[in-house]
């Protein structure tokens, strides 16, 4: 409770003084999660983040996720996907990699978008599409939640083809109800491109590093639902997915996310991410 508030207290600061893209203060050193969290299976807490490389506005959200990730760590687990009007590329020498995706594309039909930057936290809710100004709250709000599903994942990565098999550990502590969908995406870090960024003079930055990029999913970026046995109590399941690498990609910066959700709700009951290569 302390550290919602906190951080209910900076976004109302930031919507009164006109400035909500920087997190400052001593709170981002350290979280007290309480005394017993390593006898807990927490959740880990998933952001999408819908973006696009001539949103000037984009990098504010870019910046809370970093704040964020240093705030948390592993248990945040971010995916930006890169669509609609501002992943656009441009002709020219400025803005023309070209980071869309037909999976970014089915999200944006299906989400909406009607200004960026926008996002979810911890869950895939079309009605709860927020800015960056309040992820903080949102994610701090998830951090002491308890999962029913332990979640990991093994990595069989052959650099000669560029196939990528996963095995996804599940093990229930309890049933999971209604219809639980499993996705595993691939997302890839320090790609330097341009990007516009409103804070910066001049507005178009060239060696911009953009990170958590969406490249791929195994299968639909819905995910698949689980069988019975799967969604069973006290399951202890391993499902296999796989996917292919692009030549361009750097597998050294590549990872694969993995979450579970149930799509009634469309709330996140687990999500993991493990890198390509260790």
């Amino acid at each position: 409770m302390k550290n919602i508030c906190l951080y209910l207290l900076i976004v109302a600061s930031s919507l009164i003084f006109g400035s909500c893209d920087v997190l400052e203060g001593p709170y981002l050193e350290t979280h007290d999660m309480g005394g017993e969290v390593g006898e807990k299976n927490l959740l880990n807490v998933l952001i999408l983040d819908f973006t696009g490389h001539t949103c000037k506005s984009c990098p504010k959200a870019h910046r809370t996720i970093d704040q964020l990730k240093d705030l948390y760590g592993d248990r945040l687990i971010p995916v930006a996907f890169h669509t609609g009007y501002f992943a656009r590329t441009q002709s020219g020498e400025k803005f023309t990699r070209d980071f869309r995706t037909s999976q970014g594309a089915e999200m944006g039909i299906h989400f909406e978008f009607v200004s960026f930057p926008i996002g979810l936290v911890g869950n895939l809710d079309k009605t709860r599409l927020s800015t960056y100004s309040s992820w903080p709250a949102e994610a701090d709000a998830l951090m002491s939640v308890e999962s029913p599903v332990e979640l990991s994942t093994d990595i069989d990565y052959n650099e000669n083809t560029g196939a990528v098999e996963a095995t996804i550990n599940l093990i229930n502590k309890t049933a999971l109800e209604g219809d639980v969908r499993l996705a595993v995406y691939l997302v890839e870090d320090g790609i330097i491109s341009w990007q516009k960024d409103e804070d910066e003079d001049p507005i178009d930055v060239e060696n911009y590093i953009h990170n958590h990029v969406f490249r791929t999913s195994a299968g639909s970026v819905w995910g698949e639902t689980l069988s019975e046995s799967e969604s069973s109590p006290d399951a202890n399941a391993q499902i296999k997915k796989s996917l292919l690498m692009d030549s361009s990609w750097v597998p050294e910066n590549c990872s694969l996310v993995v979450l579970l959700y149930e799509s009634g709700t469309m709330e996140v009951i687990q999500c993991t991410s493990k890198h390509l290569i260790n």
